[in-house]
């Protein structure tokens, strides 16, 4: 015997709400099962019964304070749409002077968080800088380092006017 939907399924099922893939299961289900074909044709005559009870009005109910309520909602609802109708929508002005206000404000917005990632990114190392002067042979060297991303350092041969410079960078 397999194992029968829930009872979830059979309601669904019985209402026509439930999805195709689903509903050709349990039909096929509800085919060979006698409980819950019972179920289901259960679930259909109280279906029905709801329906037809609620085509109909109860007995003793006085219509005119109903209708005279529902005229009055009727009424208010559409004297509501002529206040909404006659109270100015706020627009841009024509210059679009709000508009570029608020492209002002996007734009320094932006401007000061790409400030801000670009300062705190950048390392905080103080920069050194030196310059001293050696005597080699018969010409001066002049050589300057800079410390601060990594080390630069620049020679300057006096006689020949020859300049290396070397850069290496750290993390």
């Amino acid at each position: 015997m397999t194992r029968h939907p829930e009872w979830q399924s059979l309601a669904l099922y019985a209402g026509g709400d439930l999805g195709w893939l689903a509903a050709l299961r349990v039909r096929r289900h509800v085919q060979a099962c006698e409980a819950c074909r019972a179920e289901v044709e259960g679930q259909r005559a109280a279906l029905d019964g709801l329906q037809r009870g609620a085509m109909t009005l109860p007995e003793g109910l006085d219509w005119e304070p109903l209708a005279a309520e529902m005229k009055a909602n009727i009424h208010l609802g559409l004297q509501m749409g002529e206040i909404a109708r006659s109270v100015p929508r706020r627009r841009l002005d024509p210059t679009g002077e709000s508009l570029v206000w608020r492209a002002a404000a996007v734009c320094a917005s932006l401007a000061v968080i790409l400030a801000s990632g670009w300062y705190l990114q950048r390392p905080h190392t103080p920069a050194v800088q030196t310059t001293f002067s050696l005597p080699a042979g018969s010409s001066e060297l002049v050589k300057t380092a800079e410390i601060g991303e990594g080390v630069r350092a620049r020679f300057v041969d006096q006689d020949s006017g020859q300049v290396t410079i070397q850069h290496v960078f750290t993390e």
